[in-house]
């Protein structure tokens, strides 16, 4: 990736200006290990390429087809363990914790709901009342599923939580422009320790795993907070693709995005594929077809030579899932699942997600596919 590479299509002026601005502080490149002095750019991030992707084969003619996305991770800057620990006190101060979050809300949100996978909560009690929160939690929505079984008492406990973070200056999606000097990569060995320890309320994972005896480390192991999943509109175009690689022959033989963000061809920008197009799948057939659904509330079929789009239908909502065919009195049956809700651009995530609808009921959507004639 290069700084040309730095998207406008859904970043405003200011955004743009400050990513360009940001560039020179960012430590880029393949393999490129994790800073404690820098934070990293990474395409694809955890996110990306096929991690939550999709592949699919034809064995008898030796062909791969794979979902991969173009989803960047902006990675923090590794830190102490007593460095994590501080910031979490910090974030902790003048409000409890909650038992029921830690359990259900951090792996997405964060000990300090700021936004990990998931976005961040810190405008929770702005944009919700409890009724209003309640219900979101019963329904779920665009990628978040339903809490429906969590009582009422404990709803309220993660309401009551969110509500008494501070806000002030934590907003995630700030860009920090300082320009940080000095090596690319940490010096004093590798980022670690022999010893494990554990993590009391710092980052992902409650312990960090000790190096094998003998490999040359640091004095302290250092850690990660977070996938720098925050950003992924900051690249060009197309986010989404199927490829189709001859394992013949060892060539891409074809590729071509795979569904269609509306917010960017109402830019002038089509052939997008979709931001975020996580857990979408995929379904070869005999016949010379690749099925596909997309999250932009679609199901296609391809041309399996060429990628060529022979057709494609409008789903009820978006789909997330695997595809999967059965036949039934000599009749083929296509069956999609087709149960989140369309999100297209940035979504609405300068208020949460306010204004966005539920998660639509679960469902299946079922075809029953023509003779091959």
């Amino acid at each position: 990736m290069k700084k040309e590479d730095i998207s406008k299509i859904f970043l405003s002026d200011a955004e743009y200006t400050a990513w360009v601005a940001k560039w020179d502080s960012l430590q880029t490149g393949l393999f490129t290990p994790l800073s404690d002095s820098l934070q990293t750019l990474s395409i694809p991030g955890a996110n990306g390429g096929v991690n939550w992707g999709s592949t699919a084969t034809n064995p008898k003619k030796g062909m791969l087809y794979v979902i991969g996305m173009n989803y960047p991770s902006v990675y923090d800057k590794l830190r102490t363990l007593e460095a994590m620990e501080v910031m979490d006190r910090k974030s902790r101060t003048g409000r409890g914790d909650s038992k029921v979050y830690q359990q259900n809300c951090v792996m997405c949100h964060g000990n300090d709901g700021a936004g990990l996978v998931g976005p961040p909560l810190l405008n929770i009690g702005q944009n919700y009342n409890f009724n209003q929160f309640k219900a979101l939690m019963s329904t779920g929505r665009a990628d978040m599923p339903s809490f429906a079984y969590l009582k009422e008492e404990e709803v309220n406990e993660i309401y009551e939580f969110l509500t008494s973070i501070p806000t002030a200056g934590r907003q995630r999606n700030a860009v920090n422009n300082d320009t940080v000097k000095g090596p690319v990569v940490a010096s004093g060995g590798a980022p670690g320790g022999l010893d494990t320890r554990q993590l009391s309320e710092a980052g992902n994972s409650k312990y960090g795993m000790p190096y094998p005896e003998g490999v040359k480390v640091g004095h302290e192991r250092l850690y990660l907070r977070g996938w720098g999943l925050e950003f992924p509109y900051i690249l060009n175009p197309p986010w989404s693709e199927i490829m189709a690689y001859d394992l013949n022959t060892g060539v891409l033989k074809w590729k071509r995005p795979l569904g269609e963000d509306l917010e960017a061809k109402k830019k002038g920008f089509e052939n997008s594929g979709m931001l975020k197009g996580l857990a979408n799948g995929m379904l070869v057939t005999s016949t010379g077809l690749v099925f596909a659904n997309s999250k932009d509330g679609h199901i296609y079929a391809f041309d399996a030579e060429n990628g060529e789009e022979l057709w494609k239908s409008k789903l009820p909502s978006g789909s997330m899932g695997l595809p999967s065919m059965y036949e039934e009195q000599g009749i083929q049956f296509l069956v999609v699942p087709s149960a989140v809700p369309v999100q297209f651009g940035r979504g609405n995530e300068q208020n949460d997600g306010k204004d966005q609808e539920p998660a639509p009921q679960g469902g299946y959507v079922v075809y029953a596919l023509p003779d091959r004639e």
